[in-house]
Formats: structure tokens, sequence, C-alpha cells
């Protein structure tokens, strides 16, 4: 693990960029018309970017804050030999390369948030920004208790936790989805600010992923 926030409730009035939240259907459009599927390298993997706003607001991190990845425990991808090694390892690397407080904790899908990740959620003036991983990959959902539902329940855990608690700063907060149906899964995340997408969680497609985030 390294030294490795959605939000989408109405308590919070606005964004740090000063964007006024509105109803997830509209939120979510407003995203779709400011990104584009752009990226794809050798492997088939697509990059969806973040809006200009939210970008800002992860790029300009300041050097104390803390980016909490979760990430959840799944099979390593199809070929890769790092077997033994947590498969979104390589993402909490590639993203301490342009932020360098990283603090990677893994959770169990079937089990859900537990204290550990709450204790990261509540201490506003520890995490800066908050990345949440959902693989929906069938490699990783083929496993029992590893199903997409928990997943998705955990991540809207974590935006709630995030929402619902006025001592946490308003702070960017970006869904990572690992999932060939981009589209369809794409709208049961509209409460999350920022998304990211991608058919593929091998190291390189973290990469990329890791690189759009921060603009390299």
């Amino acid at each position: 693990m390294g030294e490795g926030k959605g939000r989408g409730s109405s308590s919070k009035k606005a964004s740090r960029s000063g964007r006024t939240e509105t109803s997830g259907s509209t939120n979510l459009e407003s995203l779709l018309r400011e990104t584009s599927l752009v990226d794809t390298n050798s492997s088939g993997t697509g990059i969806v970017q973040h809006p200009n706003s939210t970008l800002a607001n992860i790029r300009s991190l300041r050097s104390q804050d803390v980016l909490v990845l979760f990430t959840p425990v799944v099979p390593p991808p199809p070929g890769d030999a790092t077997v033994r090694m947590d498969p979104f390892e390589p993402l909490g690397h590639a993203l301490s390369k342009h932020h360098k407080r990283i603090r990677h904790v893994p959770y169990v899908p079937s089990v859900g948030m537990t204290e550990t990740h709450l204790a990261f959620l509540q201490r506003g003036q520890y995490a800066g920004a908050v990345v949440v991983v959902v693989c929906d990959h069938p490699n990783a959902t083929s496993v029992k208790g590893n199903g997409y539902d928990y997943q998705r329940a955990f991540a809207q855990a974590a935006l709630d936790q995030i929402s619902s608690n006025q001592d946490i700063p308003d702070i960017p907060t970006f869904l990572v989805l690992i999932t060939g149906n981009q589209a369809q899964r794409g709208w049961d995340f509209s409460e999350f600010e920022g998304v990211l997408q991608s058919d593929s969680y091998t190291p390189s497609a973290l990469q990329q992923i890791s690189n759009r985030m921060f603009g390299a």
C-alpha cells in the first residue's frame, strides 16, 4: 500500500470550483457533454476525461494533501503474471508520480465499508481527494462476493459519508469504473462529479488512468 472524496449531496451547495450542484441526471448530462472518449491504447483501453473544473481541483492539490485511493480486492487481470500483487498497486504507484501523498486502502466488496475506511473519510483535514475504483470486469466479478452491486454499494457509501459530514471540506471525489459496458454503467454513478472509465485494469491501463487524471 502506498502513502496513497463523489459528492452529489444537496447539503453541499457548491463545489470547490463554484459550480452549484444539480440533480443526478442533469449532473451526468453535463459531465458527458464535457467529456470525450479520447485515448485508446494498444490493448483497447478507453479513458474518459473528467470535467475540466474537476480535473483542475485534483491537479491543484497542495503538497500536504492526501489522495485516498479505495480499490476492490479482486483477482489480477487475465494474463497478468504478477499474481501475488494487488492488481491496483500499479495505480497507486502511478498516482504517486504525480502527487506524493497517496494512501491506498483496499476494500472487500462483500464486506463493504469498515471502520478503517471511515477513519479516512471522517478526518476532513486529512484527505484532500478521494478516488474509488469499481471493477466490473468479468474476471473480477465472477468471483463470489466481488459482484458489481457490492462494489457500487461501497462507492455510494463513501460518497454518502463525505456528503453528510459537514466537517469535511468540499473535496474532489472520483469514480474509476473498470467495465466494457461503459454507457450503461456510467449512469449508475450520476452522483459522482468525476468519472473515468476503462475496459481493462492491466498495469498499462491503470497508468493511462493516472496520466489522464493528472494531465500527463
